[in-house]
């Protein structure tokens, strides 16, 4: 089948090395499949062209505001049977809908989230008005959907043909057999000795991932616990405010932070960790979470609708309604790493992009 993937949403073309992304590792498990794949991908900077792992990867500059494509679309593929497009709160979805039925090609967007998480409140304003065009669109069609919550949410709106599909790994980018010996090897590497337990954070720093309660709580930790460590990975703007938190609370010896770390070194992180932290109470999935799932590396999560989809309390994770109980659970598995149910094998059997990619084709 020929099959087109787009995100609306426009990125820098670089993006990929930081961040595993999700079109991409849905387009190249259809193509490892035998489809013939294009991906689109609009960006803000540059045009490209490329093929990688039998999936053309077209990048294609446009115009817009934020992370909103302002864009027409007759650079797309009019032979294409189907377009997969990640589309959620995107305003030129209507316009996308309107050139795939004059082409007659099949669309399915695939939504995680409605309204905007923009710091900006005007650009907030604009799309969380907008989006009411999308929902339009969402009641005349099939919809796949990345958590419950979000089919929860489009239902209240009548739109009632929904699927969840959860957003998966890439398999091709897993590293599957780790040894002990390299771990010990990795740990120095970062700097880290034998007795040291490190707790790892990774996320934009920005207000909803709460950079800076992660700070407090692991100053709170550090206190009772100087052996534990930190190692923060994140850019964005409250960057510069985390490392004046951990220089005026003298943690500099304990805390590592980076604003990007390459998306094909993340592994060795997770591999290290004694445990990842996730504190954004509007987690709308988390790739890292699944990431450390995959390593084994036992995940403490407020609760949002990402974690409470993903995890099973106690059994392949952790998930807490209070920072009180966030650290005491943190404790519980900094001193004694409690026995998980194989997180590997839940990430295998249910959120790798080959084990749901059936549900885009039937």
């Amino acid at each position: 089948m020929r099959i087109g993937v787009i995100t609306l949403s426009r990125i820098k073309i670089d993006q990929g090395t930081f961040y595993n992304l999700q079109d991409v590792g849905l387009a190249k498990a259809l193509a490892r499949e035998g489809h013939d794949v294009t991906l689109y991908r609009l960006t803000e900077d540059a045009e490209d062209q490329v093929m990688e792992d039998g999936v053309i990867m077209w990048f294609h500059k446009v115009k817009g505001f934020g992370k909103q494509a302002v864009t027409g679309f007759s650079f797309l593929d009019e032979t294409m049977e189907r377009l997969i497009c990640f589309s959620d709160n995107q305003v030129s979805f209507p316009s996308l809908c309107r050139w795939c039925r004059k082409k007659r090609i099949v669309l399915l967007p695939y939504v995680g989230v409605l309204y905007s998480n923009s710091s900006n409140p005007v650009v907030r304003i604009i799309t969380d008005f907008l989006v009411k065009r999308n929902i339009r669109q969402y009641r005349n069609r099939k919809v796949y959907v990345k958590t419950p919550e979000m089919e929860t949410i489009l239902q209240k709106f009548k739109v009632e043909d929904t699927e969840i599909v959860p957003v998966c790994l890439n398999e091709a980018l897993l590293h599957k057999n780790v040894s002990a010996e390299e771990i010990t090897s990795i740990r120095r590497e970062y700097g880290y000795q034998d007795r040291e337990k490190l707790m790892l954070f990774v996320g934009r720093m920005e207000p909803e991932k709460e950079p800076l309660e992660m700070i407090h709580v692991f100053s709170m930790l550090y206190r009772k616990h100087p052996e534990y460590r930190l190692f923060m990975v994140g850019k964005g703007f409250l960057y510069e405010k985390v490392k004046t938190e951990i220089a005026g609370m003298g943690l500099e010896s304990a805390v590592q932070i980076r604003e990007q770390v390459l998306n094909k070194e993340m592994w060795k992180l997770y591999c290290i960790s004694d445990c990842l932290i996730n504190l954004n109470r509007h987690e709308i999935f988390g790739m890292a979470i699944l990431e450390a799932m995959y390593y084994r590396c036992p995940v403490i999560a407020m609760h949002a609708p990402g974690p409470d989809y993903i995890l099973q309390d106690e059994n392949t994770g952790y998930l807490c309604a209070t920072q009180e109980q966030l650290t005491e659970r943190i404790e519980t598995v900094m001193e004694k790493r409690t026995e998980l149910q194989d997180t590997r094998k839940r990430i295998e059997t249910s959120f790798l992009w080959n084990t749901v990619i059936e549900k885009f084709l039937h």
